[in-house]
Formats: C-alpha cells, sequence, structure tokens
C-alpha cells in the first residue's frame, strides 16, 4: 500500500543532511531523499536491501503514556522514515518489535524513557497493519555515578552478589 520503499542511502549520505532528530541524537532521513510513492509487487520486493516506512513530515503521532500522560511526537522533528528491514535481510528493531507484540497478544510495554520515539514510530506500524496499539510505560532510567545510563547493552550494570 506503499508504507515502504527500498533505500540504497547510507548514513554518511544522510548525515550530509545534517538534520538532527529533536530527541535523541539520531539524523532524520531527509525529504529530498524519499522516493515518490509507488506501490511494490511481490516480484518487485529485493530483500538484500534496506527497506524505509514512509511518513508524512509535520503529521503528528500521539500515545498514552502510563506515567508521564500524552506523549506527541512530530514527524520531521522527533524522527522521519525509519528502517523496516536491514539489507542484512532482518527485519528491524521497530519492525520485529511490533510483529512479536502483537503474535504475542502484549497489551502492556514497559521501557526505558529512551525508547519513547520508538513507541511513536511503531505505534505508526500498529496503525498501518491494522493491529490494536499496546498501552506504554516509559519508566525513567538508572543512571550510573558518572551519570551514563545503566543498561546490559552498555554492560555496565552492577553485579548482584547472593
Amino acid at each position: 500500500e506503499g508504507f515502504v520503499y527500498p533505500c540504497e542511502k547510507s548514513r554518511k549520505e544522510i548525515q550530509a543532511f545534517g538534520k538532527k532528530a529533536t530527541v535523541g541524537n539520531e539524523y532524520l532521513f531527509p525529504q529530498e531523499l524519499c522516493p515518490v510513492q509507488r506501490q511494490y509487487i511481490k516480484s518487485e520486493v529485493d530483500l538484500n536491501i534496506n527497506w524505509r516506512f514512509r511518513t508524512q513530515w509535520k503529521e503528528k503521532v500521539s500515545f498514552l503514556d502510563g506515567r508521564k500522560g500524552k506523549q506527541t511526537f512530530e514527524i520531521g522533528k522527533d524522527f522521519s522514515d525509519f528502517l523496516v528491514w536491514r539489507k542484512d535481510s532482518f527485519a528491524s528493531y521497530e519492525l520485529a518489535t511490533v510483529v512479536d507484540d502483537h503474535l504475542m497478544e502484549i497489551s502492556e510495554i514497559v521501557r526505558g524513557m529512551d525508547l519513547q520515539v520508538s513507541s511513536a514510530r511503531q505505534c505508526l506500524l500498529f496503525d498501518s497493519l491494522k493491529w490494536s496499539r499496546p498501552d506504554f510505560y516509559h519508566c525513567e532510567l538508572l543512571l550510573n555515578k558518572e551519570g551514563n545510563k545503566m543498561s546490559k547493552s552498555e554492560r555496565n550494570l552492577p553485579r548482584l552478589i547472593l
């Protein structure tokens, strides 16, 4: 239905436009690089390239957060076209999470505040697939003495001795 399109642009090409999101540290995918909308038929789908989800700049995405209330993000400021399929033939985090949550009938999601923009992107995916959105709750991040996020991905969680 034209929700996604193939994209061979590199991170460097995207960064060269210098458009940074107001939230986080990512670069926005520039509108200038977005191809004219078109639908793809099954025989045209190449899973060995990146595929992006098409967004509409200035559109707002809102959801109710169980901790912070209504959260609203603006496309073109907070995020833009995002990956749903990677050229290494794997679904992106955004798409994989939405499909998993739907298939497992997840109704409530608890995550850190740093993933609010991901939740907004995922709302677009839930809506385009005509699947019910789960409820969201974004908790504060745990920080170490230096003020850095503590997480398993950063490998800086304290070890518990039992």
